[in-house]
């Protein structure tokens, strides 16, 4: 009897995976440099429109399971340093090929004597975007640049309004004085960022080594240079963006009157020197007169 049982179950447990085998589809492939045919390990592989993805092994290859009923299969293959490219395989054995990502290698960036191409860019210099800028919904550009620049440190020690600025630090302190960084923004030096719109901003670039020695002794805490945006020809165009926020304490404590203010006082000069006599602040009369709500000239 068990072994009938025993049979039954195996005879299940095929039945089953017969059944999923007919509902999907496998996909097997391998991920290659489309220049050196090297494989690229660790490439990401993900159906588009789903959450079925997979990953490349050491080798470059994959295996990823397709619904059988998907009328359109379209893969997405990604990897560090490479573009991003769409594949819809004809066949189930698909070879990938990807080249290297050099978009961003062509971006022109703002130096302190000009522009450069970030591939042919040898100094230390930093730079964002107009629409990396104004991701972030701040009011104040400097609230908007914590975290998003290596190499630039920012503190914002209040958030009282209208004294909400970051404190820009590039690399840390290096002098005992001001290390405050010099802002230049559109070639003019000794700019405040805090009160720039965002939106009016076309670049950021943050020099950090040589590439600031064209400003000299100022530049020793680091520079930060503002490229703001240009008018062009065509059509006006009207943007409107609104946001809106408030401060508020969490909790408000319960403060002290006047006589159990001064009474305190008095406490703690006796307790700072408890052999000094008569040492209190206020008398008891006085003290009365605070309960009584009178005033007292001194």
């Amino acid at each position: 009897m068990k072994k009938i049982k025993l049979l039954l179950l195996v005879c299940s447990l095929v039945l089953l995976n017969i059944a999923v085998s007919a509902q999907t589809r496998t996909i097997t492939g391998t991920v290659v440099d489309s220049k050196t045919g090297e494989p690229v390990s660790g490439a990401s592989i993900k159906l588009l429109s789903s959450k079925i993805g997979a990953s490349a092994d050491e080798k470059g290859s994959f295996k990823i399971q397709i619904p059988a009923n998907r009328s359109k299969v379209v893969l997405s293959i990604s990897s560090v340093g490479y573009a991003t490219i769409e594949v819809t395989p004809r066949e189930d054995n698909v070879v990938v090929r990807l080249s290297m990502g050099d978009k961003q290698l062509n971006d022109v960036v703002v130096v302190g004597y000009g522009t450069a191409k970030k591939a042919t860019l040898t100094g230390a210099v930093a730079s964002i975007k107009s629409k990396e800028i104004t991701e972030a919904p701040v009011t104040n550009v400097t609230n908007g640049l914590a975290g998003r620049l290596p190499g630039l440190v920012a503190v914002t020690s209040s958030g009282e309004p209208g004294e909400d600025g970051t404190t820009l630090r590039i690399r840390g302190s290096n002098t005992f004085n001001d290390n405050s960084v010099l802002v230049v923004i559109d070639g003019v030096p000794d700019r405040s960022l805090e009160r720039i719109n965002p939106y009016s901003i076309e670049s950021i670039s943050v020099l950090k080594d040589a590439s600031a020695a064209i400003y000299g002794s100022r530049a020793a805490n680091g520079v930060i240079l503002v490229t703001t945006k240009r008018g062009k020809t065509g059509k006006p165009e009207l943007t409107f963006n609104g946001n809106y926020g408030y401060n508020q304490p969490t909790k408000i404590p319960k403060m002290a009157d006047a006589p159990l203010y001064a009474t305190a006082l008095n406490e703690i000069a006796y307790y700072n020197n408890p052999s000094g006599g008569l040492n209190q602040t206020y008398t008891d009369a006085q003290i009365q007169k605070f309960k009584d709500g009178i005033s007292i000239v001194y």
